[in-house]
């Protein structure tokens, strides 16, 4: 049983850092696209 706990937040915590980064680095891109094409076109989320 906590074995399956274990695992479980071992698999969650890998999950949610992987979500965080991926979040991070879109962000860091959309940033950086919205700074080098400022006022050429519209920005779509």
């Amino acid at each position: 049983m906590s074995l399956k706990v274990v695992r479980i937040l071992m698999i969650l915590t890998t999950l949610s850092t992987i979500f965080v980064n991926l979040i991070s680095k879109n962000s860091f891109e959309i940033n950086h696209l919205q700074h080098f094409k400022r006022g050429l076109r519209p920005v779509v989320p």
